[in-house]
């Protein structure tokens, strides 16, 4: 199964680069795959080493690795600690008329490793939080801004200590509900009679 196929959106952690959705005429590309594997390696590795190491020409590294950084499939992260962010796992399923922009939008939250649309129209979000109180608070905040929601599921566990999480914005420590910023929709959202969030 293509990544297209297995969901909406998709992001790998891998060392301090995240790579994105890949189409297929990428990942059936050998050198720009051997690009990609040296960035996640090395990170810090300079074009002409990748050059080197790849036996690729310098000018073809340097096209394809700008291409791959303005497309938005590779990114260079800054990752953070589970003990700052949160231990507290959750995998969400959402039965519900889920909009595509809050969809895209909870990718913008740390909190969320992964949000996407399964095969069947469900929704499936992992969000991490210090606490169940915490995660229960942000899914109470979710459930405003989601037209129709028929069912939720929630499956709870906890994340090994030296897990890092991927940084998508500047609120590392954000107050949920109270702050949430990025994570939810581009519209007003209210909870509990406040304001929430406006962008």
């Amino acid at each position: 199964m293509s990544l297209e196929a297995s969901c909406l959106i998709r992001v790998f952690k891998m060392n301090n680069f995240m790579v994105g959705k890949l189409n297929n005429s990428i990942e059936n590309n050998e050198k720009v795959l051997k690009i990609i594997s040296m960035l996640i390696d090395n990170p810090g590795v300079s074009l002409r080493a990748v050059s080197e190491k790849t036996g690729l020409s310098y000018s073809y590294v340097r096209r394809k690795t700008s291409s791959l950084f303005s497309k938005h499939i590779v990114s260079p992260g800054l990752m953070i600690s589970s003990n700052i962010i949160g231990k507290e796992i959750a995998v969400i399923k959402i039965n519900g008329n889920v909009p595509d922009d809050v969809l895209d939008n909870l990718l913008k939250c740390n909190r969320v490793l992964i949000a996407f649309r399964s095969n069947h129209g469900e929704v499936q979000i992992v969000l991490i939080g210090k606490e169940k109180q915490e995660i229960m608070e942000f899914i109470d905040a979710l459930k405003t801004v989601i037209n129709e929601v028929k069912e939720i599921m929630i499956e709870y566990g906890v994340l090994h200590e030296k897990t890092m999480i991927p940084l998508k914005n500047s609120h590392i420590k954000c107050n949920i509900p109270e702050e949430c910023k990025d994570c939810l929709s581009s519209r007003i959202t209210r909870y509990h009679g406040k304001m929430i969030h406006q962008y």
